[in-house]
């Protein structure tokens, strides 16, 4: 599991399970930034030197491709405030959200 801390975390669960507020992995060859997104904003998160960036924070799901970059939120799974809750799926091919009845909301390639 590839964790990062949140505005609402609290000190206990960051000691317990030592959470960065912002996180980067590869996965395929893709450079992936992800945080909560409630400490960098969108500017300075694609300013980074990465492929991929994942973000919450706002709740509301959605995928946009930036010039070379895709910049994601996956909405959130119980307290969504673009109607549907959701999450995000990634593969070697696509970024994808989907509801909690599994219908695509939206896709990307990568």
């Amino acid at each position: 599991i590839i964790a990062v801390s949140g505005n609402c975390d609290n000190n206990v669960s960051d000691i317990l399970f030592d959470m960065p507020y912002i996180n980067n992995v590869v996965l395929n060859n893709k450079k992936i930034t992800i945080t909560h997104g409630h400490l960098y904003n969108k500017e300075y998160l694609l300013n980074l030197d990465t492929d991929i960036v994942f973000v919450g924070h706002s709740h509301i799901s959605n995928i946009e491709k930036i010039g070379d970059k895709i910049y994601a939120n996956p909405g959130s799974i119980t307290k969504s405030r673009s109607g549907d809750n959701s999450f995000i799926i990634v593969d070697e091919n696509k970024i994808t959200i989907r509801n909690l009845d599994n219908m695509i909301l939206e896709e990307v390639n990568t």
